[in-house]
């Protein structure tokens, strides 16, 4: 059903300096061979998890120097679509996997195998995560549902939207008994949040976007979703309500967004690079363009586009994929 591949050698590619005012190119390091999807990493487990379109997650070893910033430590093998998106589990063991081949699923990494497939979605997973408390699994995909399942692998809920369902976020929660909170973003430029203790209670429903709406996050407090989406717009709304707050313009349509765990930034992953933004001056404070060095099939001089974000916990390290199948590490500069 399912087998770890042996890693090849993974390429370490050459870094330019960057024009930025608050970002430091630390490393690029390339172990898919197609478009990355999706990327989240455990630094206290010094982890990060990759996925592509080759149909693959990478599981890597942060070491975080300068000769190798991170290796490879497994490739796992299972699905036979593109792989969507990841979820670490809260002690690193284990990790959700959303494919095009509509299913999920959760691997051992101890063991490297598929612990469970998850069926039940009806056409292609776009999105996972585990709840913040890791007791269940939300997942969205194109056939306009939101699925909550259980670590079994039971489905438990069925939530219907109005059309594909891009992505998906949990709200932090205070302790194991609170709420769980979710937005949910969809192709029809809708957002949806709800929030489910025994069964799910929508908060709010609204068109957020004129277009896609290509990503959710929260606010590391919880207070405010983060959306971003193919009208270029990256907007705040308050959690509680769907109330609008702030409104941003990136310089091209939106990928992904990912908001700062230690300071009030908004970063968006677009065609042109990562936008940055300072919620509290409410303006633009960064664009990061990259510039490398590459051999062979990769063009040098021209820019990739950003496809996802990540960030460390500390804020220390912005992490970013691109749709050449590199990954960067950008880490923030000392005041």
């Amino acid at each position: 059903m399912s087998a770890e591949q042996p890693v090849e050698q993974v390429e370490q590619v050459e870094v330019e300096e960057t024009q930025s005012a608050h970002f430091a190119p630390r490393a690029t390091f390339v172990g898919h061979n197609a478009a990355i999807e999706s990327i989240e990493v455990d630094g206290e487990h010094n982890v990060l998890v990759s996925a592509s379109r080759d149909k693959t997650a990478l599981v890597w070893k942060l070491n975080r120097t300068q000769e190798q910033w991170a290796t490879p430590f497994t490739r796992l093998v299972g699905h036979n679509h593109f792989v969507s998106d990841v979820s670490l589990s809260r002690d690193a063991s284990h990790l959700l996997t959303s494919s095009w081949d509509n299913t999920l699923r959760l691997w051992d990494l101890a063991t490297r195998t598929t612990k469970k497939l998850f069926l039940g979605h009806k056409k292609d997973v776009l999105g996972v995560t585990f709840s913040p408390c890791n007791r269940r699994i939300i997942s969205v995909g194109r056939d306009n549902q939101v699925k909550i399942w259980n670590i079994l692998g039971e489905n438990k809920a069925e939530l219907q939207c109005s059309s594909w369902v891009t992505s998906v976020a949990c709200a932090p929660m205070a302790d194991e008994n609170s709420p769980l909170v979710i937005a949910v973003g969809c192709w029809d430029g809708k957002v949806y949040i709800w929030s489910i203790e025994k069964e799910a209670k929508l908060i709010k429903e609204f068109k957020a976007h004129d277009g896609r709406c290509t990503s959710v996050d929260f606010t590391p407090d919880g207070k405010w979703v983060i959306t971003g989406g193919s009208d270029r717009k990256v907007v705040m709304w308050l959690t509680e309500n769907g109330a609008k707050t702030i409104s941003f313009t990136a310089p091209s349509p939106v990928h992904a967004v990912a908001a700062c765990p230690t300071q009030a930034w908004i970063c968006a992953a677009t065609y042109e690079g990562i936008a940055v933004w300072d919620i509290g001056a409410k303006q633009q404070i960064d664009l990061v363009q990259p510039n490398f060095k590459r051999e062979g099939k990769r063009n040098a001089g021209r820019t990739p586009d950003c496809t996802c974000l990540t960030w460390a916990a500390d804020g220390s390290v912005l992490y970013s994929g691109y749709n050449d199948g590199s990954i960067r590490a950008w880490e923030v500069k000392s005041a």
